[in-house]
Formats: C-alpha cells, sequence, structure tokens
C-alpha cells in the first residue's frame, strides 16, 4: 500500500524556513564575508599600485645613467674631459657665479677650457646643453684673445716698417737732389738711369730701380713733410 507525501507546511516549522531565508544571522555573515572580500581586494589593488610604481622608478634612473654614460662616451671621443656632479644644475651653476669650489673643483676657472664639460646627474641633458653653451663662450674668448694678440703684434711690426720706410725715403731723397746737381739730370728716366748705374740702394734692398719705385720714394718723402707737426 503506497503512502502519501506528506509536505510540511510554513505554519508547521515556521522557525526552520526563516532561518534558511530570511535569517539575520545569516545576513550578518554575508556581510562579514563581504567586507572581507572588499578589503582583500583593496589591499591587492595597493599591492599592484605600489608595484606598478616602483617598477616605473628602476627604468627611469636606468635611463639617466644610460645617458650619462653616452654623453661622456661622446665627449671622450672628441677629446672632451668631463666631470660628473650629483647636484642640480642650478646649485652648479651658483658655484660658477660665485667663483666657488664644488667637490676640490673650480668650476668657474674650469669652463675657461673649451674642451671641459660638467655635467648633473640629476639633470643629464640641461647639464649638457648649458656646459657646451658655455664652452662655446670659451673658445670665441680664446679667438679673440689670440687675434687682438696677433693684432697688437702685426701694429708693431707695421709701425717699425712705416719708420723704416720713412727714414730711406728721407735720406734717398737727398741723395736724388744731390745727383741732379752734380750729373745735370732733368728727366725721371735719367734718374733712374744714374741711380741703377752708380749701384743706390732700392728701398727693398736689392733689385733695380725703376720709375714706378722712383715716384714711390719721392711722394712719400714729400708726404712727410706737408705733415702737421
Amino acid at each position: 500500500m503506497i503512502r502519501p507525501r506528506i509536505q510540511n507546511s510554513p505554519e508547521q516549522h515556521p522557525g526552520k524556513l526563516r532561518s534558511k531565508v530570511d535569517s539575520p544571522i545569516s545576513h550578518k555573515q554575508n556581510g562579514h564575508r563581504g567586507g572581507k572580500m572588499a578589503k582583500a581586494q583593496k589591499s591587492l589593488k595597493n599591492k599592484a599600485q605600489r608595484g606598478v610604481r616602483l617598477k616605473a622608478k628602476t627604468p627611469q634612473h636606468s635611463l639617466i645613467t644610460a645617458t650619462i654614460s653616452s654623453i661622456e662616451q661622446d665627449y671622450e671621443k672628441r677629446g672632451i674631459h668631463t666631470l660628473v656632479f650629483d647636484d642640480p644644475v642650478i646649485s652648479l651653476l651658483a658655484v660658477i657665479r660665485e667663483k666657488g669650489v664644488i667637490k676640490g673643483v673650480n668650476l668657474a676657472s674650469k669652463i675657461q677650457d673649451p674642451d671641459f664639460r660638467f655635467l648633473s646627474k640629476a639633470e643629464p641633458e640641461l647639464s649638457r646643453q648649458i656646459a657646451d653653451t658655455l664652452a662655446e663662450f670659451a673658445q670665441h674668448v680664446k679667438e679673440v684673445t689670440v687675434s687682438e694678440a696677433a693684432r697688437k703684434r702685426g701694429n708693431a711690426s707695421g709701425e717699425k716698417r712705416s719708420l723704416k720706410a720713412d727714414e730711406f725715403a728721407i735720406n734717398t731723397y737727398h741723395i736724388i737732389e744731390k745727383l741732379k746737381a752734380e750729373e745735370n739730370i732733368a728727366t725721371i728716366e735719367d734718374m733712374v738711369k744714374i741711380l741703377n748705374e752708380k749701384g743706390i740702394e732700392t728701398p727693398r734692398g736689392k733689385g733695380k730701380w725703376h720709375i714706378q719705385t722712383l715716384y714711390n720714394v719721392t711722394n712719400r718723402y714729400k708726404e712727410l713733410n706737408t705733415q702737421p707737426e
């Protein structure tokens, strides 16, 4: 004989059904578990962010080191001496302005050499640009100084030659006037011929007299005599 299945109604077991569906304890446990999961997720997220930041710092430091190394190698190929400092560029420029010493080095004196460069580990590219500009200025100053010295030497040498030419013109003019009177010379061609025959020294000390040479000597003498005292 088959007995019918009897289902318990909610009225018969009200507590049991409430515990499964809407028990306050169940809600509390679920909320506690959800809070733990949220905290765990937040912790993982923070760790991931810190990892990203740490990874980002490492390549940047490596890049700066590589940049400094490549700049030094480039300068070395060009025969340029370099010094690397930990200080930022603004601090190095302040030392130069004050003509101070940093790590035993007088930068203000060093940068006068066009073949010297300073570099900053903190700002390699900026320090290279500034160092190159200062080196170009130092090279310009050097060239101007050399040129000025050469000009002064040239002026002194030119003045010496000018005085010698003036003295020659005065002495030779008196000889020419004396020959005019003695030889009864009437033309400049005859005077040139007499000067060569008698072996009178030319302005260059060698060669023969020509009409233009004689003109130059006599004109120089006349200019000297017409100059104001």
